[in-house]
């Protein structure tokens, strides 16, 4: 499954420009398609669950 950042914004709870910005992040599994930018599911959630870990290590 593919979102959108609109549907990556409500997925994280944030704002959707802060989600614009978010897939300008070299770690972040958002790709780019001519202007249209897409996130995969299953990729979105790899992601948060290694930041949280991080997070958590780090503190």
């Amino acid at each position: 499954m593919v979102l959108t950042i609109p549907e990556v914004a409500r997925f994280l709870r944030i704002g959707e420009s802060t989600a614009y910005e978010l897939a300008q992040n070299p770690n972040f599994p958002a790709v780019r398609i001519g202007r249209v930018v897409r996130v995969g599911r299953d990729e979105l959630i790899a992601w948060w669950e290694r930041e949280v870990s991080s997070t958590r290590n780090a503190g």
